[in-house]
């Protein structure tokens, strides 16, 4: 399956080995698909911007999906925790 998956990136995105390698190396977390979804959020004019735990830098809020929810009802779940967790911080 492996196999299929890197000749369907390559042939789609012009990949080189290298880079494949780099994405499909056995890395710490999840061991399904890693994918990342963010929320574009506003208050006011203002973008919601929180600050990522790995590396102290400014995102917007998101994390990894989670299998089997619909998208819509994942970035609420993300963005409510991230909510949360402001607003806790604040008390």
């Amino acid at each position: 399956m492996e196999g299929l998956t890197k000749e369907m990136i390559r042939e789609l995105s012009n990949a080189s080995d290298e880079q494949l390698a780099f994405y499909f190396s056995k890395g710490s977390g999840y061991t399904t698909p890693k994918v990342n979804i963010r929320a574009v959020t506003f208050y006011k004019n203002k973008l919601l911007l929180v600050r990522e735990k790995s590396s102290y830098l400014w995102s917007i809020p998101g994390g990894w999906a989670d299998i089997g929810y619909i998208l819509k009802r994942l970035l609420k779940k993300k963005l409510l925790r991230k909510l949360d967790l402001m607003l806790f911080q604040k008390i």
